[in-house]
């Protein structure tokens, strides 16, 4: 089964949502640049309110350690995702966690993968992903709705590692990639909302059922 991670909540009623509709994870985004920006005082309150057994991702973005350990603990989240240029010594400092790369092509791309997910494997919760594949971009980080080139996924998709997809999806493509790839995970933050930040309910809820689907062909 293809798992399901719901990005970029802002909201309480957003991420209660996205939970009642089977999402495997919700992100927020703890990088004061993004749209989509949150801070421990604006999450811990949401994550209160959520099932105890739902997974939680924190979002970072060149932070320090130290700070991604206090908002951790803060916020109580069950994984961090390090999405910028985090040294590899990173991977081994703030607990479970996976590292975001957006290869320009496949020879980067798998350079990356052997380097930031060697020291994780081995220690890594069966369930929980080891490295998120996003669209390239040369300046932003995510959430561009910019779409992850489907070759460059299957050559990256190998099967001793979880890998999370993201890059583009939508309820409307998010069914043949996984056809096509099938990955750990899809994540997706703009594809499903009306604007940043602000999820649209009835495409959380379509692009969920299209993952579902897809999963059991």
């Amino acid at each position: 089964m293809t798992y399901v991670k719901i990005c970029g909540l802002t909201s309480l009623d957003d991420a209660l949502f996205a939970s009642e509709s089977g999402a495997d994870y919700l992100g927020f985004i703890f990088y004061a640049k993004s749209a989509r920006a949150m801070t421990a005082e604006t999450v811990a309150p949401i994550v209160k309110q959520l099932p105890r057994s739902q997974k939680t991702v924190g979002v970072f973005v060149d932070e320090h350690a130290v700070t991604i350990r206090v908002i951790r603990h803060q916020v109580k989240l069950t994984l961090v995702q390090l999405h910028g240029d985090e040294p590899i010594a990173m991977l081994s400092q703030v607990g479970d966690c996976y590292k975001a790369i957006r290869p320009v092509d496949a020879e980067e791309g798998l350079m990356l993968m052997e380097s930031y997910t060697q020291l994780q494997a081995a220690d890594l919760k069966p369930n929980l992903p080891d490295i998120l594949i996003d669209a390239y971009h040369p300046t932003l980080y995510g959430g561009t709705g910019q779409r992850l080139d489907r070759e460059l996924a299957l050559t990256l998709n190998q099967q001793d590692r979880r890998v999370i997809l993201a890059g583009g999806l939508t309820p409307d493509n998010v069914g043949d990639v996984i056809r096509a790839v099938r990955p750990f995970a899809v994540d997706v933050s703009s594809g499903v909302e009306f604007a940043p930040g602000k999820k649209d309910h009835g495409k959380v809820r379509a692009f969920i059922q299209a993952v579902r689907e897809a999963s059991i062909d």
